[in-house]
């Protein structure tokens, strides 16, 4: 996963939990563990803004009914 969007889509279509470790992997080498909590900010409110976007209060709430295919 590399955002809180990423999560949420994850979430909706049935996981029941998400891995973000790729994506700190920058963050810890550059900050160490200040860029680990930045980063873990970043996609908690990232994915706090999806889910306010989609009235999910809460992530049980979470649905696969707001994910949809798009066609090119």
């Amino acid at each position: 996963m590399e955002s809180g969007m990423d999560a949420y889509k994850a979430l909706a279509l049935g996981a029941t939990a998400v891995c973000v470790g790729r994506k700190l992997l920058n963050p810890l080498k550059d900050n160490g563990a200040e860029g680990i909590r930045e980063s873990i900010e970043e996609i908690t409110k990232e994915l706090a803004g999806v889910m306010a976007s989609t009235c999910a209060p809460e992530l049980l709430s979470i649905d696969s009914s707001v994910i949809w295919k798009r066609d090119f």
